[in-house]
């Protein structure tokens, strides 16, 4: 019984330090874009004290603080679709998964093969983090999916989800599988 409730103990304390340094993370990356953000609206209300007409570099600055504001919308957007697709696909539910989808991930999949293997099944789904990739033009999310064996989680893995934006909306386009680890 003692061993039992060391066991709990430790694991409650592991998902207690995870769900911590998920937190911690998520939130310095997102400090870390803010900073730059906030760097390149000093650097653009400098050159406009020193120009002259100042008008271009006002309207530049404009310009970062609502590409600053998209960017946090689509960033939130982007972790909501990503869960959106991981409870459809918890449920095994290709129909429901495919709004958030792009034609080219839902021609990768049937039925069958959405639904995957019954044991051991998909459990819990922490998004960790989410960042805009400039130089491929998608959004990255990842997410950490638990798997369950008779009701209890035997083990996670972390993957990559990459959303494209078409027109205003975002689709889930690739999906990269991380390696499984038992617990």
């Amino acid at each position: 019984m003692k061993t039992f409730i060391i066991i709990i103990a430790t694991t409650l304390l592991v998902s207690i330090v995870t769900c911590l340094s998920t937190y911690y993370l998520t939130k310095q990356s997102f400090e870390v874009e803010k900073q730059q953000l906030e760097s390149r609206v000093a650097a653009l209300e400098n050159k406009t004290k020193s120009d002259s007409s100042g008008s271009e570099a006002i309207a530049s600055i404009e310009k970062t603080k609502e590409t600053s504001q998209a960017l946090d919308q689509d960033l939130i957007l982007a972790k909501q679709i990503t869960t959106n697709f991981l409870e459809a696909q918890k449920e095994r539910d290709l129909e429901k998964a495919k709004p958030y989808m792009t034609d080219d991930l839902i021609g990768q999949y049937t039925e069958e093969s959405f639904a995957g293997v019954s044991s051991p099944s998909m459990g819990r789904i922490q998004v960790t983090t989410a960042e805009y990739l400039e130089l491929a033009d998608l959004y990255q999310v990842k997410a950490k999916i638990y798997q369950n064996l008779n009701g209890k989680e035997v083990g996670s893995s972390e993957n990559s989800y990459n959303l494209v934006k078409i027109g205003k909306k975002l689709y889930v386009n690739e999906i990269k599988e991380g390696k499984f680890i038992e617990i």
